[in-house]
C-alpha cells in the first residue's frame, strides 16, 4: 500500500486517542469501547492492567501488522510481554531522553523500579516542550474509569533505574524509560510489507456513555 504523509497518520491517531479515552471522564470497565481496547481481557484475567493495550490497539488501527503489536485481532495475544514488546522494540523503540519532544500518536513508557515492574505505557496526544505539559490517553487506570485523557506535568530529575544516575524527565515518581515514535513505528511496517490501511471504522459508533459510565 502507499505510505501517507506523516500528518495523516498523526491526525487518525488524534481521532482515534480522542475516541478511546472520551475525554478526562473516560470510558468504565463495562464500556463496550474499552472492551474492545482490552479484548475483553479486564476483568477476565484477574488483576489484570490494559495500560499497553492502548497502544497496541492504536498501532493495529493505524495499519500496522508486526510481530510486536500484541493483539488478538493480529498475530495473537501473548501474556506477560504486553509491556516488553513495545519497550523493546528492537529499530523501533528509543531510550528517552531530556530532549525528546514526542508528537501524537508517539508512545512513552515510565518506570522507577530497576526490575521495571511498575512500567506504565501511555499514548501521547499533545506535548508542549516548553511547558513540558503532556496530554495522554492511558489506560490501566483501574476502577471506574480505566482509560482516559489525563494532563501531566513533567518534571527535570535525576534517574538511577538504570543502574546510573541519568537526566531524566518525569511523570510523578516515574521517569519516561522509553519513547516509540510513531513515524518510526510506521515506517518499520511499512519495510517489511506489514502496513495495512488505516482503519477508523470504530470511531463512528456512538460516543455515548453507558449505564454506569462517568458522567
Amino acid at each position: 500500500m502507499t505510505l501517507f504523509a506523516e500528518s495523516v497518520y498523526r491526525d487518525a491517531a488524534r481521532t482515534l486517542l480522542d475516541f478511546a479515552g472520551a475525554g478526562p471522564s473516560g470510558r468504565n470497565i463495562k464500556d463496550p469501547v474499552y472492551q474492545s481496547i482490552v479484548e475483553g481481557r479486564d476483568p477476565k484475567i484477574h488483576g489484570y492492567s490494559g495500560c499497553a493495550d492502548a497502544a497496541h490497539w492504536l498501532l493495529f488501527r493505524l495499519g500496522i501488522r508486526s510481530d510486536n503489536v500484541n493483539r488478538d485481532e493480529n498475530r495473537g495475544w501473548k501474556p506477560v510481554v504486553n509491556v516488553g514488546e513495545l519497550a523493546f522494540w528492537a529499530g523501533v523503540s528509543r531510550d528517552a531522553t531530556m530532549v525528546d519532544q514526542p508528537k501524537c500518536g508517539d508512545i512513552v513508557i515510565i518506570w522507577e523500579s530497576k526490575t521495571t515492574s511498575d512500567s506504565h505505557v501511555m499514548c501521547v496526544i499533545e506535548y508542549d516542550p516548553d511547558t513540558k505539559v503532556m496530554l495522554v490517553c492511558e489506560a490501566g487506570q483501574g476502577a471506574p474509569t480505566p482509560i482516559a485523557l489525563h494532563t501531566h506535568q513533567l518534571r527535570q530529575g535525576t534517574d538511577f533505574a538504570r543502574g546510573v544516575a541519568r537526566p531524566a524527565l518525569f511523570c510523578g515518581q516515574r521517569a519516561i524509560q522509553k519513547w516509540i515514535p510513531l513515524m518510526d513505528a510506521i515506517k518499520f511496517a511499512d519495510a517489511r510489507g506489514e502496513l495495512k490501511e488505516i482503519d477508523l471504522s470504530c470511531t463512528v459508533i456512538p460516543n455515548a456513555p453507558i449505564e454506569g459510565n462517568a458522567p
